[in-house]
This record gives C-alpha cells, sequence and structure tokens, in this order.
C-alpha cells in the first residue's frame, strides 16, 4: 500500500475518533460535568481539544512510522495493539461523558492505560523514537486517570 495512504488512513484513524469522543463528550460537557466536583488541578476544558489533537497527531504520524516497516510479528503486535488501544480511547468518553458512569469509565480508563504503555513499549522495540514521541499520551492517560479516580471520589 502507497505511504501516502497509509498516512491518510492513520490520520483518519486518530482523527475520526477524535471526533466520535467528542460527539459523545457534548452530551455532558455543558450540562453535567460543570455540576461534578473536581480537584483544583483539573485543566480547564479548553486544554482538552488541543491536548487531544496533538495526541491524535503523534499517534498517527507514529503509527504511520511504523506501519512502513516490512511486515513482520512486532510490527503486526504494535499495531493490533495500537487499534485496540484506539478503541480503548473511544469508548472511555461513551463511559465518562455519554453515560456518566465516573466508575466505569475508571476502570475502562486503566484498562487504555495498560494498552498505551504496551503499545509504547511495542514502538519502543521497533523504533525509539517512535516510541519516545508517544510518553506524552502515556503519560497523559496516566494523569486522567488519576483525575478520573478524583473526580469519582469526589462525587460518590
Amino acid at each position: 500500500m502507497n505511504s501516502i495512504l497509509k498516512l491518510i488512513l492513520c490520520l483518519a484513524a486518530t482523527l475520526g475518533v477524535g471526533w466520535i469522543g467528542g460527539w459523545a463528550t457534548s452530551h455532558s460537557i455543558h450540562d453535567w460535568y460543570p455540576g461534578l466536583a473536581k480537584p483544583s488541578w483539573t485543566p480547564p476544558n479548553a486544554a482538552f481539544p488541543i491536548v487531544w489533537t496533538s495526541l491524535y497527531l503523534i499517534m498517527a504520524v507514529s503509527t504511520w512510522r511504523i506501519w512502513n516497516l516490512l511486515p513482520g510479528r512486532k510490527r503486526n503486535l504494535a499495531l493490533s495493539l495500537f487499534g485496540i488501544q484506539l478503541f480503548f480511547n473511544v469508548g472511555w468518553s461513551f463511559w465518562f461523558f455519554y453515560f456518566q458512569r465516573i466508575d466505569l469509565a475508571f476502570f475502562w480508563l486503566g484498562l487504555l492505560c495498560t494498552l498505551v504503555g504496551l503499545m509504547v513499549f511495542a514502538y519502543l522495540r521497533l523504533i525509539t523514537w517512535v516510541g519516545l514521541i508517544n510518553l506524552p499520551y502515556l503519560i497523559w492517560v496516566l494523569y486522567a486517570f488519576a483525575l478520573n479516580f478524583e473526580i469519582w471520589r469526589l462525587n460518590v
């Protein structure tokens, strides 16, 4: 498959997930979410689209770089982990915002953190810099995990 087509597909997958997650989030961001008790270290709402768009672009470019490697077990595992974590990524928005299940979102996010960590490790094993540029994504989901927990704790 042509490298440019692979890049377009990677961008479509990540930005598409971002759009779907944004749609799920929009159902509660203006009425339910503002009423929740949140810790002082909660970022402003304006930070989320900036951070997530940046992370989705990093994921797309890095996955495109991995996809352009010769096929093999390690590459296929890395690409599979990318797809699975992307599913869990968008799922969190549904659990937290659409269904307003902070508790289930927390456990879902725990699985996402694990999957992102595995993806980063798989990328590191193939191309070091590609794994390294995904570390902010891992850090962000770990931060989100702590934030989700604290929001859950404050609103029980």
